[in-house]
């Protein structure tokens, strides 16, 4: 249990220096890949976290802070800009993708934060 904690504190480093390395602010579908490996890894470490009992608050809330930075990044792609892009739908799919993983790692649906967003 003992390398299993240690593996997850790893993947939450891997996951924050990730996010750390992202554009600011993050364009169109620049990086968008990494962001979608990030949400990936965390639902997978959160997961994780669930199968052993969720008594780790210390890391849950990492992932949610975790979370949290992704959406932001997420929703500051979308701009008027992008959403007249021709490529638009492709790049809101990839969005939504990476949202729906951070759906299952939130509270707060992450796909209805970024439907509010591309709907202003």
């Amino acid at each position: 249990k003992g390398s299993q904690h240690k593996d997850i504190r790893k993947t939450l480093e891997e996951i924050k220096a990730s996010i750390a390395a992202q554009p600011t602010p993050p364009t169109g579908d620049k990086d968008l890949l990494a962001m979608s490996r990030c949400a990936a890894k965390l639902r997978q470490v959160m997961d994780t976290l669930l199968e052993q009992g969720g008594k780790d608050i210390k890391c849950i809330r990492k992932v949610e802070k975790r979370s949290e930075s992704i959406l932001d990044n997420l929703a500051a792609r979308i701009t008027k800009e992008l959403i007249e892009r021709d490529d638009f739908e492709r790049i809101e799919d990839q969005i939504m993708k990476t949202a729906k993983d951070l759906d299952a790692v939130r509270a707060t649906p992450a796909t209805t934060v970024i439907e509010s967003c591309i709907d202003k």
